[in-house]
């Protein structure tokens, strides 16, 4: 995979600006018949938003770990121990 850059990050507010317009799409009140798919593919249980978003807050964790020298601050060990926790349905707020 090529080096995360500002093209990546390009991408990056293109997906969230995506994912606002179907939301204010769907505040307009839509007709229901070609609403109800709209929110199937990103909340798919397998390669959905909240699936990546867990992927992205692990490798997150991961990179702040392995980038860290090992006298961490106890600061920067709740910023790793918090990206690992709401990596988790457990601590995802959906």
């Amino acid at each position: 995979m090529p080096a995360f850059s500002a093209a990546g990050a390009s991408r990056n507010a293109q997906a969230t600006s995506t994912l606002a317009s179907v939301k204010e799409h769907l505040r307009g009140d839509p007709p229901v018949a070609g609403t109800l798919p709209l929110p199937d593919p990103p909340r798919d249980t397998g390669t959905g938003v909240p699936v990546l978003l867990g992927d992205i807050l692990r490798d997150a964790a991961r990179l702040a770990s392995d980038q860290t020298d090992r006298s961490a601050t106890d600061e920067i060990r709740l910023i790793i121990d918090g990206l690992r926790v709401r990596s988790t349905a457990g601590g995802a707020r959906w």
